[in-house]
């Protein structure tokens, strides 16, 4: 991921709001508790402070209490999805490159609902 330090104070929803998400894959978390659900942002309007975006970069949610099932018509590239209910989302690694958020992800229709 790129320009995350420019959200250390990590702000989820300006980070997430002028982004287009897309359904890629649903895997569940080891333990049972919820899945692992990938999202790849096709659209990205986000006002950064260099000329790097994060077009084309892959999200990994947490989503607790889910199961695949929950997702099963999501379609790959196909879907948009919006992050939403956010619990935790923090930046960290070496480099303050890694996002982890847990929250729900939900489908959008046409108009831009929520499902």
């Amino acid at each position: 991921m790129n320009n995350l330090r420019q959200f250390l104070s990590f702000k989820h929803q300006e980070f997430l709001e002028k982004k287009k998400l897309f359904f890629l894959a649903v895997k569940p978390i080891a333990n049972g508790d919820g899945v692992k659900v990938s999202v790849l942002i096709l659209e990205d309007k986000t006002t950064y402070q260099n000329e790097k975006n994060n077009l084309g970069e892959q999200l990994l949610v947490t989503v607790a209490n889910k199961t695949v099932d929950d997702f099963i018509s999501f379609k790959p590239l196909q879907t948009e999805c919006k992050v939403i209910n956010v619990v935790k989302a923090s930046i960290y690694g070496d480099y303050q490159n890694q996002l982890s958020i847990h929250a729900d992800v939900v489908a959008v229709n046409i108009e831009g609902e929520k499902k």
